[in-house]
């Protein structure tokens, strides 16, 4: 065979592996499940980091969403949900931020087929949030989401130690609004939904974007082994996050950056600092780089 056919088969079959490694069957040395859950965490059309992920049940349909992401991630939102039957079974909302919420606005104001069941978020107090909210903390985002949710009865406010059992998964709330946060500072983000979704095998811990110092050691002080997971979802994007040391506490083998290469590989941001202190420790990192990011869940 010549070798520049050889060179073009080569090309194609490590494309192909590549193709399976990102889907996520081969990369823990199995054949891709067909029962259980699928975890998705998905790029944001704006270009930004943002947060948008989906958990859905292979076996009976059943699709949990956290987040939403950007108004300008709309289409994809809408495209994913469709490609899960358009009923969403419940969706958390981990805090305000329009990198957060505002793909979620969109689709209240116009749900066309989208059916949503249960809608659950941090019941964080307004007057306390407009006292305190910075400029960027995009406090317009909120006033929409409210607007849109006023008198809704399917809207749930989480508190610290909630739990809630959802087609199998047992949901643990660890963090949520209180004006005991107040010294921690940068509300709505600490004021972030902190939660962690256990399966029969599998466990992932939801940071949103609570990150400021006192809440990791909080979190191990008063959860010390409920917030062990194999999986996290880096808070604040992975930059200004947690310490190393919390990640290393909770023994995640996978922490999610959801952030885009501009962020990731920046030196102006500590994203880049916390990757390659995780990745120096054995721990798997993914970011918007690697996304569609998978896990399959038990």
């Amino acid at each position: 065979m010549p070798k520049k056919i050889n060179i073009i088969i080569t090309f194609v079959v490590m494309a192909m592996l590549a193709a399976l490694a990102m889907v996520g069957g081969w990369y823990y040395g199995k054949d891709i499940p067909t029962d259980g859950w699928v975890i998705k965490d998905y790029p944001d059309l704006s270009g930004n980091q943002g947060s948008f992920m989906t958990m859905y049940n292979q076996e009976d349909g059943t699709l949990i969403v956290i987040d939403s992401g950007w108004k300008e991630n709309e289409p994809l939102v809408r495209k994913v949900i469709a490609s899960y039957g358009n009923h969403v079974t419940a969706w958390f909302l981990t805090h305000y931020h329009n990198d957060h919420v505002d793909a979620l606005n969109e689709i209240l104001e116009n749900p066309g087929d989208i059916q949503i069941d249960a809608i659950y978020d941090s019941p964080i107090n307004y007057e306390f949030y407009a006292a305190v909210a910075y400029e960027w903390d995009c406090i317009e985002s909120y006033d929409k989401y409210l607007a849109l949710t006023e008198g809704d009865e399917r809207v749930h406010h989480l508190l610290k130690d909630d739990e809630l059992d959802i087609d199998g998964l047992h949901i643990k709330v660890f963090n949520s609004f209180r004006e005991e946060i107040e010294p921690w500072g940068d509300v709505p983000n600490n004021a972030s939904l902190v939660f962690k979704i256990t399966g029969e095998e599998d466990s992932i811990l939801i940071m949103g974007d609570a990150y400021r110092q006192p809440l990791p050691d909080y979190l191990i002080e008063n959860y010390p082994e409920e917030i062990k997971s194999e999986y996290v979802q880096a808070a604040h994007h992975g930059n200004n996050s947690a310490p190393g040391y919390f990640y290393d506490y909770v023994g995640a083998k996978e922490v999610w950056f959801e952030a885009p290469k501009s962020l990731m590989e920046s030196d102006e941001h500590t994203a880049k600092e916390l990757k390659e202190y995780l990745e120096g420790n054995g721990v798997v990192v993914k970011s918007y780089m690697t996304a569609p990011n998978v896990i399959y869940f038990k």
